[in-house]
């Protein structure tokens, strides 16, 4: 009743299935209703003899047990439509009489203007969410088997990125961070929701799982792309060859042009490292660094501290 594309709303009608099991359910529950009501006229004229007289305590207490072991199999009977998903309400239908409860029956969970064609074998399939028809695996008159996906209904306005994120780097990683996600010209933000607590035992990275927004429905589920963990507040930082940057320890130093002749020493922090360039922090727009020879102005930088524990005998 459905096709590819169209958007559903929660519990709409999908398709229809013809399956004897629903009939033979249906069934039982006409059956286990009648039952229940001769049960309750039983009991009731046992009850009035009783009163009188007429019939023993033993008698009634056999007549009273088969009214209750009919209100069990009317409670089983409703319950195996329920497991079929067919809200019924038993209660209600014990007041019908014999035709009202079997066209009721009939037509239980179809819209009041479609046709049945007289029969009790349907089962109706409805949308478990609100979403998008993004795959239908059926078609009308074939048959189906159970845990056989017939339509796949998914809300394609949210969508699950697995990000794969190396050991190393995934202590920096937590829930909440900010994602940017890119594929097949599409972009979207998003947020870490979830961290694997194990790695994968071939790659040996760490899935990362993040929920991107797709209102737009660009992005599409399977893409493969490329994606950023802002680990941080956002940072100003300048981007400089790996030569300019000069290392005391643990502290990094570059060499800033004061004039012509005098360059003086400025600690920066390491942002991160790529293919012999490096972000630091601390340099302003207008600064002109060294890029060369670095390592002479070190040397006279901290000329008291070469040679210091650096002795080696001949």
């Amino acid at each position: 009743l459905v096709h590819v594309g169209v958007t559903v709303q929660a519990d709409a009608l999908i398709a229809v299935i013809e399956t004897a099991e629903v009939g033979r359910a249906k069934s039982a529950l006409m059956q286990t209703i009648t039952s229940l009501d001769l049960a309750r006229v039983n009991t009731k004229r046992a009850r009035l003899t009783a009163a009188a007289g007429v019939r023993s305590a033993a008698e009634l207490d056999e007549i009273e047990s088969r009214l209750r072991s009919a209100e069990v199999a009317v409670f089983d009977a409703e319950q195996t439509l329920r497991n079929l998903g067919l809200a019924v309400d038993a209660g209600t239908l014990t007041t019908l009489d014999a035709a009202t409860l079997a066209t009721r029956l009939r037509h239980l969970g179809l819209p009041e203007d479609y046709d049945d064609r007289g029969s009790a074998n349907l089962l109706p399939l409805r949308a478990p969410r609100a979403g998008m028809v993004t795959e239908i695996r059926a078609v009308a008159g074939e048959a189906v088997e159970a845990n056989a996906p017939l339509v796949v209904v998914a809300d394609t306005t949210t969508l699950w990125a697995s990000l794969p994120v190396s050991a190393e780097r995934i202590g920096q990683v937590v829930v909440g961070q900010t994602v940017s996600f890119a594929a097949a010209g599409a972009e979207s933000q998003g947020t870490v929701v979830a961290i694997s607590q194990a790695a994968d035992s071939h790659t040996r990275l760490v899935t990362v799982w993040a929920q991107l927004a797709n209102a737009d429905h660009r992005l599409r589920a399977g893409l493969f792309g490329t994606a950023t963990i802002t680990i941080g507040a956002t940072r100003t930082a300048a981007v400089i060859p790996s030569s300019a940057v000069q290392f005391d320890g643990d502290q990094a130093y570059v060499f800033v042009r004061r004039s012509d002749t005098i360059f003086r020493s400025l600690p920066v922090r390491i942002l991160s490292r790529e293919l012999g360039k490096i972000a630091v922090d601390r340099l302003v727009e207008g600064d002109v660094i060294a890029i060369s020879g670095t390592s002479i102005l070190f040397a006279v930088t901290f000329f008291e501290r070469m040679g210091a524990g650096c002795c080696v005998a001949d």
